[in-house]
């Protein structure tokens, strides 16, 4: 299915029925949307990158299960992040770093902080052979939580 080439038209329909399933679908539909999207966008790249907003929309989309309240849900969502970081299809930009900051910096031991310090994970693991100027940055946030508790501890320190 993520295999399908798909017409303009058929891609607001497509963002709905993602819309739908991150806000009310089970964590299984979560996943397989993740794992659907990972393929789907590749294939359809170019048609994606025509329409304005698309990849906006798959940011926003990838943030909010980023702070699911199911564990599997978050780690395959920051899989899909990382990987669309890797191809550059998400650009890493100042309001990505600073919400990613602000969510591992939650005061409380929360999914939200969870939430954070797997998008940094994340974003860090996109660029195994360079080094941006932001990674430093995200490297010295993601130490401060190396003795957090399980599950932020082993997301943190890779």
């Amino acid at each position: 299915m993520g295999l399908s080439i798909i017409s303009n038209d058929q891609i607001n329909v497509l963002f709905e029925v993602c819309q739908t399933i991150q806000e009310k679908g089970s964590w299984k539909a979560k996943i397989t949307l993740l794992r659907f999207l990972q393929v789907f966008i590749f294939t359809n790249l170019f048609i994606l990158r025509a329409k304005t907003g698309t990849f906006d929309f798959l940011q926003s989309l990838l943030l909010k299960l980023l702070v699911d309240g199911r564990f599997e849900v978050r780690e395959a969502s920051a899989e899909t992040l990382s990987g669309l970081v890797r191809a550059g299809i998400i650009s890493v930009d100042e309001q990505l770093v600073k919400s990613a900051e602000a969510l591992a910096s939650s005061p409380k031991q929360s999914i939200q902080r969870h939430s954070g310090v797997l998008a940094l994970a994340s974003i860090v693991l996109a660029f195994p052979y360079s080094v941006p100027s932001f990674v430093p940055k995200m490297l010295m946030h993601l130490c401060k939580h190396a003795t957090q508790p399980q599950p932020i501890h082993d997301t943190g320190t890779f």
